[in-house]
């Protein structure tokens, strides 16, 4: 009887040792995580406090409301939620995340080992449930996870060993190169380039620096299934593992191909434009010049018209002078006339002895008519002659005024060439610089 009691008590001591042991276990973990009890059914029974401040439900709300209903309805069409449900309803172990709607525009994440708990005739009477809050790295991570699939969305992408090896490329990059995954998963990344630059020393440097762990953002070309020229314009990445080390490199670009080509012609318009522009200067000083020179030709010309004018005004002026004397000495001839005449008549009155004295009287009036008569002649010609100079001046000055109406269009010509000159000199600096840069 004594051996009887002392082997329960030692069994009764051995068991509160291994209830103090769970016990222990129990508190320290419900005290670094979140926990609840349910009743068979999967109803709320019991929540720690730190359940109910990081989900912001309090505790008198929670019981007796089945555990599912926490779960928002959109997420429960998943087959995650179907496992929690039916892991509930059949009373078994089950671990998982869960979504918790706590009231809030976001929602919680929580991850979830639940457990039913046995009686010793092994009947299910409470189902407790221990989580940990995954809400910010759920979030993070989906969010990391949506931009990945939108920059691949987007954007040409294609990953490598680091020793250039293709180990995956998406359907952008496959559309763009025109090839298939498997037509280039395998391959090295030379059989995107040229010939030229996969052989050289900077495409052996470009991957011995990848290697190092430095990343590389620029324009490339390369050459597509058919061999044509394609131009991206991306990032080489360098992808590191939890310890630091190089597993591999990402590349994601954007075909600019179009781009490029618009950019060459572009410059192709912007070096004819440059040329146009420097011919159009070069031509424009070299007329500058002519005009210049044409200009300084009628400058003197008008001078020399000017001259000309004024020298046949001095001659008229001459000839008037010379028609006055002439008329001086007309008025002489016909005194002189007179006086023979009156000469002759008083010879004849004489008789005999006024005879030499009428016949010296009769050539002085033969002289003195023909003496008339030459000025007579004179006198026509010089007013002949005031008259064509009169003309003479009268042209001139016509030409003369043609000729600095002339000169003043010559002027405004020089400088509209000055103008296209200054203009082509812009345009020449212009297109200079945009095509140094």
């Amino acid at each position: 009887m004594f051996s009887k009691s002392k082997a329960l008590a030692d069994k009764l001591q051995k068991v509160s040792g291994e209830l103090s042991t769970f016990k222990q276990i129990f508190d320290s973990v419900s005290s670094e995580m979140l926990h609840v009890s349910m009743n068979p059914k999967g109803e709320l029974t019991d929540a720690n406090e730190l359940f109910t401040s990081e989900t912001g439900l309090p505790e008198h709300t929670l019981k007796g409301i089945p555990f599912v209903d926490l779960v928002p309805p959109k997420a429960r069409n998943t087959e995650h939620f179907k496992q929690l449900q039916r892991a509930i309803t059949e009373q078994l172990h089950w671990s998982g995340a869960v979504e918790i709607d706590n009231g809030t525009a976001e929602h919680l994440w929580l991850r979830v080992i639940m457990q039913p708990i046995r009686d010793p005739n092994g009947n299910v009477f409470s189902i407790d449930l221990f989580a940990s809050n995954l809400t910010r790295t759920i979030n993070s991570s989906r969010l990391n996870e949506n931009m990945i699939k939108a920059i691949k969305r987007s954007t040409a992408v294609i990953e490598f060993t680091i020793d250039g090896i293709v180990l995956d490329a998406n359907e952008n990059f496959c559309k763009t190169m025109g090839y298939s995954l498997d037509e280039v998963r395998g391959k090295h990344h030379r059989m995107f380039c040229t010939r030229e630059e996969a052989e050289s020393a900077q495409y052996a440097d470009f991957w011995k620096r990848l290697k190092s762990g430095e990343f590389f953002v620029s324009r490339y070309k390369r050459l597509d299934k058919q061999g044509r020229e394609i131009w991206l314009e991306g990032s080489y990445n360098p992808i590191f593992n939890a310890y630091g080390e190089l597993t591999r490199c990402v590349k994601f670009a954007s075909d600019i191909t179009e781009q490029v080509m618009q950019e060459r012609r572009v410059a192709e318009a912007a070096d004819m434009a440059y040329e146009t522009s420097r011919q159009t200067g070069d031509s424009s000083t070299r007329g500058h010049a002519l005009m210049q020179s044409t200009g300084d030709m009628m400058s003197a010309l008008v001078d020399k018209m000017s001259q000309a004018s004024e020298s046949i005004d001095a001659l008229n002026k001459q000839s008037q002078e010379i028609s006055k004397i002439i008329q001086a000495i007309g008025g002489i001839a016909d005194q002189t006339n007179l006086l023979a005449l009156n000469a002759a008549i008083e010879a004849a009155r004489a008789g005999d002895q006024g005879r030499g004295f009428a016949v010296v009287a009769d050539e002085v009036r033969e002289l003195a008519f023909r003496t008339t008569k030459s000025t007579d002649e004179i006198v026509n010609v010089v007013a002949e002659n005031s008259q064509l100079a009169e003309a003479a001046v009268d042209s001139i000055n016509a030409s003369r005024k043609s000729a600095m109406e002339a000169l003043q269009q010559l002027k405004d010509t020089q400088a509209v060439i000055q103008e296209i000159q200054d203009g082509a000199e812009l345009v020449v600096g212009a297109v200079s610089q945009l095509t140094q840069h």
